[in-house]
């Protein structure tokens, strides 16, 4: 297998992120659930997220079904979150 690195289990030249853990988010303002190192997004929508160490809500509007946003976050808010199947990844 051209390009594979056993010893890391990454393809050469790419990074690769394997997360050990996957939680179902329930969007609830103002209460933090996190940290997660990464979201998922199963169901098209607007997602607003509280990035870790902040306060300030993030709005990603339109995020498509299948989408994997590598940000880490602590919580997703329910003002402005209309997308849903949404998993915290750490």
């Amino acid at each position: 297998m051209s390009g594979y690195v056993a010893a890391t289990n990454q393809l050469a030249g790419k990074a690769a992120t394997v997360y050990q853990t996957a939680v179902a988010l329930t969007p609830t303002d103002n209460t933090q659930i996190g940290p997660f190192s990464a979201f998922y997004v199963g169901v098209t929508g607007d997602v607003t997220v509280v990035p870790r160490d902040s306060v300030t809500p993030v709005l990603f509007k339109a995020v498509p079904a299948g989408t994997l946003i590598p940000m880490a976050v602590q919580g997703v808010n329910a003002t402005g979150t209309s997308a849903t199947n949404i998993l915290g990844l750490g």
